[in-house]
Parts: C-alpha cells; structure tokens; sequence
C-alpha cells in the first residue's frame, strides 16, 4: 500500500506503508478524491512546525470496501465523506454533538497531520482505516460529483459552524471576515452566509487571487482595514491567523455579537483585548469544529447551492499528480482517481 508522504518542507513523495487493519466499530475505505486545505498548505511550506514525516491529506471521499460487524450505518459500496475528525459517536461529548472533544481519543485527533494529531494516517493513501465508521462517514447521494463533497470533511463544515448558528442567532445580520491564511474557509464562509440570509458579508485582507470568488459568494472585498467599521457586525469571522486582524475583527462586532475562530493560532502568549470583549459583551468560539453535527447540513447545504460552491474549488487533477498539488501555493486543489 502506498501513501504520500510530506517528509521535509516542500517535499513530498510516495511511500510504502503496512495494510491497515479492520476494526469492529471501524471501516476500510479507498479514497476516491482528495482536495487540499489551507493547513496542507502551510504545513508544506513550513510555517507549521509538525514532526516530520507525516501521512498527508484530510480532506476525502471515498469508497467503502469493508466493515467491521458493528457498523450499522454504511454499507460496503458506500461513497462517503470521511470527517477529517477521529471521533467515537458514543462517549458523553459525542452524544451531546461536540465530537471535537470526544473522550475516547486525544485531543486534535484526525488525519493528515502527523503525531501532532495522533498519526492515524493520511487520506491520500491506497487504503484509509476508519476507526468509528458510524460517527465518521457521511454517504452522499450516488449522483453527487466526488470531487464536489470533498470539503465537507473539513473546510465548508468549519465554515459552516462559524456562520451559519449564530445567523439564527442573529438573522439576515451582517457578517465580517478576516482572512489571509485561511481563504477558502473565508469563501465557504461567505458563500454559506449569503446563502443563509445575510444582510452584507465583507471579507478584509483575502489573497487578490480569490477576489473573482469573494464576488461569486456574493460577498464585497474590503481592500483597507480603514473599511471595516467598528461596532457594525454582530457576527465576524476570523480566518486570518494574524492577531493584528483578530483584533480588528473583534473592533468590528458589534455589541453582544459573536466571533468564531477558524484558526489556531499556534504561539501560547498570543495576547487579545479581553476588556474590549467584555465591555462588549462578546462572545468568541475557538478550538475545531464538531464536524459530527455541522458535515450533514453542509452537505444539505452543498447539495442546494452546488454550482456557487464548485466556484471555489481551483482545479481537479489527476491522483498521480499530488506532490505537485500540495507544494502548489494557496488554491482549492482536488486530486480524482477511478
């Protein structure tokens, strides 16, 4: 079986790897498409410092080959969303929807990271083991384009979370996003926001590149960080991994408005105005997503607004061609196989 491995900043190459073994809570699927995340990115760059080699790839689709005998919600032949999320679906946590925090594994457990998260493998490999096949995957409909679905392992699902509650909580309210590191959380972001009811989405500091998307999510581009208005947004976005524009983002919500981190951010000491959200009233979501909770709306989601969110994606390639895709600078980059 082989996987590819990220070995070295901006390197990366095919290695053999033991056949993964068959759990009874868990399932074996053949990863059929395979898109790249902003964290691949910076992790091949090297602006992450995770131990080295790593499995990469958490964003999958994929075939269900086999089951263990206590699965009860897919069936061998099942294309599935793979959550990028290990988590078990049975513990306290799980059963109250917040699978980020399940009880069964170490926190940050998922693919594609490395020891980091656990080194539970990397979804661009022959063979994916699945430990928890009935918290973990999510069939799509059999006409659904593979390549579509991949996000909602992990960037539209993450999206989701940071706009699409607190819309309820606030409905048809303006939505500011800052971005720079993140940018297809910020599209979905967007995209799903507009999508939901909101009055006007601004996006500050996104890569010139994305400018096109942010206007086919339907969102305005805000080119100073003279235009994002303090006090005018009940709910902001950050997906910058900048404490410069985290600060402007909480400068911009309004009283009693709500701020979803999208990012970690990944030095300790990292200071922000504590008394500014407290005079405020504020409210700040960090840590990952509950992907267990938030990958079948999105994918309802998806399915309703398909041709708006495919605008996002940059490009589908060929599997043999994932070395490239990964060190290939920011981008939604999709890798397909038969």
């Amino acid at each position: 079986m082989q996987e590819l491995m990220l070995t070295a900043p901006g390197k990366l190459s095919w290695k053999q790897a033991k056949e993964p073994q068959l759990t009874t809570t868990g399932a074996l699927v053949r990863p059929i498409a395979v898109s790249t995340c902003d964290f691949d990115h910076l992790m091949c760059a090297g602006h992450v410092n995770f131990p080295l080699p790593l499995a990469i790839g958490h964003e999958c689709v994929a075939e269900v080959i086999s089951i263990g005998d206590d699965v009860n919600s897919i069936q061998v032949g099942d294309r599935v969303v793979v959550s990028f999320q290990v988590s078990c679906g049975v513990c306290h946590q799980c059963k109250a929807g917040r699978s980020a925090s399940c009880e069964a594994v170490p926190w940050l457990s998922s693919f594609g990271l490395g020891a980091v998260s656990g080194n539970w493998g990397g979804a661009m490999s022959d063979i994916l083991a699945v430990a928890y096949a009935d918290s973990m995957l999510f069939p799509i409909p059999k006409d659904m384009n593979a390549a579509s679905a991949t996000c909602l392992s992990c960037n539209m699902s993450d999206a989701y979370r940071c706009v699409a509650p607190q819309l309820g909580r606030h409905p048809e309210a303006p939505v500011v996003i800052v971005a720079g590191t993140f940018d297809n959380i910020a599209l979905y972001s967007a995209g799903i926001a507009t999508s939901l009811g909101a009055s006007q989405v601004d996006i500050y500091g996104i890569n010139p590149s994305a400018y096109e998307k942010v206007e086919a999510m339907g969102a305005n581009v805000l080119m100073s960080s003279k235009e994002v208005k303090a006090n005018q947004y009940p709910i902001a976005v950050d997906a910058s991994m900048d404490i410069e524009k985290l600060g402007l983002a909480i400068k911009a919500c309004a009283p009693a408005g709500e701020i979803t981190l999208s990012t970690m951010y990944p030095d300790k000491t990292t200071p922000i105005p504590l008394m500014q959200m407290f005079e405020k009233c504020l409210s700040l979501t960090t840590g990952q997503p509950d992907l267990s909770t938030s990958i079948g709306p999105a994918l309802q989601l998806l399915l309703n607004h398909k041709q708006k969110f495919d605008l996002i994606m940059q490009d589908v390639k060929p599997w043999d061609e994932a070395p490239t895709a990964f060190s290939a600078g920011m981008g939604k980059h999709v890798l397909m196989r038969d």
